[in-house]
């Protein structure tokens, strides 16, 4: 029930937020992209020392309940959209998401190794299954929140799609021109207040699921490889500015998570480009705004169900085959985009481009998440560990979103491809390094169950 409770609760918040940031650039332009760039920047200095301080005073629970209440200022600041309002919002919510993400992945991780340790499986299984399903749910919100985009943004008879659109400028090269004509009008203030009601009533609603259903439950054995409880004053004892700076100690002396560091980056450029330029360059410079909702419903569904099947097959095939066939999923795509000039005169091909997008993502979502819980949950300072993941996705967002609307589309093509080969090496070196320590020695993710005698 408590995995239930916070699955359910993040996917009413981001079939919100998700759906407004899609929307950011294609709407309020420049401002848009500057607040989603503030957001992120926000979300990684705050995840820098935040965390720590934050999880421990208040627990998991009630972290991730204040969190998502922060999530809805920005939302409630697209009524009236503009530089005051925007980015003030934009660096709440970004510390907010700080907070929220590291303690998501403890109580999942630790929810996790609680029912290993019950039917006798290895955490490491069990981590990935768990993940595997709050992925799966929270990934169906790209389903329900771009579908409300669609139906409420349409600004004109579906029949009169792509009849006079010129796209010779859009696709990969983009290169940050008006979206809008007379044949691709913009939504009216009308349409974006109903949508951005709609939304803000789901982040209430988010707030109000996590704080009356999910346990504050007491964190157990999260610590320890070898079974040992945490000291009893863990989650009360006092936190100082040693604790803050954990996760930047974490990050300088901790091997694996610097040949971590080009996939975890990369992963926050990937998602930027697609929700950032992806949706602008592509879908609203050559169809409309409001296919953007169905496009990336169709994005929603693919990705919530790979998550879902990939984090049940961890217990088949291991890790290493799914990363690597989402890697090779996203350079197929990459060379595609560089190739395909967008029309809506030929629609399925945005949904395929989109669904290959889809299942490299839910491929990542699942695997990195649990990738971390199984390396680095047994470390001291597990919210350091998860601190830095948010850093590092955060970075990445910052740099697609930072340098979105200054490149041509073909460009940020090319710093993907970069970034996706960097992060291939750095993970098969992570691989190479983990296989070597489990040589010879017994699984330390292996929860046996307690003896009764």
């Amino acid at each position: 029930m408590n995995l239930f409770a916070i699955s359910i609760g993040f996917l009413v918040a981001f079939t919100a937020y998700n759906a407004v940031q899609n929307l950011e650039s294609s709407i309020n332009s420049n401002m848009g992209t500057a607040s989603v760039t503030v957001v992120y920047a926000s979300l990684s200095l705050s995840s820098l020392f935040l965390p720590t301080i934050v999880v421990r005073k208040i627990g998991p629970k009630w972290t991730m309940v204040i969190s998502l209440a922060f999530y809805s200022t920005y939302i409630i600041a697209n009524f009236y959209p503009s530089w005051y309002t925007l980015i003030p919002t934009a660096a709440m919510l970004g510390a907010a998401g700080a907070t929220l993400w590291t303690a998501q992945a403890i109580y999942v991780t630790d929810l996790s190794k609680k029912h290993a340790r019950r039917i006798g499986d290895t955490a490491s299984n069990v981590i990935s299954k768990f993940f595997g399903f709050f992925w799966m749910a929270f990934q169906t919100g790209g389903i329900w929140g771009n579908l409300l985009t669609y139906y409420i943004l349409q600004t004109h008879d579906p029949s009169e799609e792509g009849r006079g659109n010129s796209t010779s400028h859009c696709g990969a090269q983009y290169c940050n021109e008006n979206i809008f004509s007379a044949t691709n009008k913009p939504p009216s203030k009308e349409q974006i207040y109903i949508l951005v009601a709609c939304f803000v009533a789901c982040a209430f609603l988010a707030v109000f699921l996590v704080a009356a259903i999910a346990e504050n439950v007491v964190m157990d054995q999260l610590l320890t490889a070898d079974g040992e409880e945490p000291p009893p004053d863990y989650m009360s004892k006092a936190v100082n500015w040693d604790d803050a700076l954990a996760t930047f100690r974490f990050m300088r002396d901790n091997t694996d998570l610097k040949l971590l560091i080009p996939f975890t980056v990369y992963l926050g450029i990937h998602d930027s480009f697609l929700a950032g330029d992806f949706t602008r360059d592509y879908v609203s410079c050559s169809w409309d705004v409001a296919h953007v909702g169905f496009v990336m419903m169709c994005y929603g569904a693919v990705d919530a169900v790979t998550a879902m099947v990939t984090g049940q097959m961890v217990k088949y095939v291991s890790q290493a085959p799914l990363i690597l066939l989402g890697m090779a999923l996203n350079m197929a795509t990459f060379i595609a985009m560089f190739l395909w000039v967008p029309h809506p005169d030929a629609p399925m091909l945005y949904y395929v481009m989109v669904s290959v997008w889809a299942i490299a993502d839910g491929i990542y979502q699942t695997q990195l998440q649990a990738l971390y819980g199984v390396l680095f949950s047994y470390e001291a300072s597990v919210e350091a560990a998860f601190s830095s993941l948010s850093v590092l996705r955060s970075l990445g967002y910052i740099i697609g979103f930072g340098y979105s609307s200054y490149l041509c589309t073909y460009v940020k093509l090319y710093i993907l491809v970069a970034t996706c080969i960097l992060s291939l090496v750095g993970y098969i070196m992570v691989e190479v390094r983990r296989r070597k320590k489990l040589t010879g020695k017994p699984d330390p993710t292996v929860v046996t169950k307690p003896s009764r005698h």
